[in-house]
């Protein structure tokens, strides 16, 4: 189980469902120095801050769930900063949903990959991601899903409609 939630962790952090969210200011402050009218629109990007080298080291664009697993801050994913994965967001405004989602994504994940194969439908393409406000593959991903549970040398696809 504690690799199951390193491999959810992992996959949140590099590809946060929503990679971008905007809040206003509601009074006059400051982000890292740089004062910020009351009213101003601001991006936080949790799809950048979770892939910055500076929070993250050298290997932030690399899938790695063993760092969620080992070292003095596996709790953070081995970033010194529990700010550095922001999928959630942060304080009175996170998402409060979180952990039911990340409950969720193991419980799914733990039963998809133990009655089931996956292999993608043309090995060959290149999957980009696509949209704004949630990600997801760019032109779709078709994968070939194959039931464990049914007996040997039986035909095992399952059957989908385009």
């Amino acid at each position: 189980m504690p690799f199951l939630s390193a491999v959810c962790n992992e996959t949140l952090r590099l590809y946060p469902p929503a990679p971008s969210t905007v809040r206003q200011a509601v009074v006059p402050t400051t982000i890292c120095g740089v004062p910020i009218a009351k009213g101003t629109l601001v991006t936080i990007p949790p799809w950048a801050v979770n892939r910055s080298r500076a929070l993250w080291g050298a290997d932030a664009a690399k899938f790695i769930p063993e760092r969620w697993l080992e070292g003095n801050n596996a709790a953070t994913g081995g970033a010194d900063s529990p700010y550095a994965f922001l999928t959630f967001l942060h304080g009175p405004r996170s998402c409060i949903g979180q952990s039911f989602a990340r409950l969720e994504m193991k419980c799914l994940l733990a039963l998809l990959i133990t009655r089931f194969s996956f292999e993608t439908a043309y090995p060959d393409q290149k999957v980009g991601i696509a949209g704004f406000i949630t990600i997801k593959p760019a032109g779709g991903l078709r994968l070939k899903v194959c039931n464990l549970n049914q007996g040997k040398g039986s035909d095992n696809r399952l059957r989908t409609e385009d």
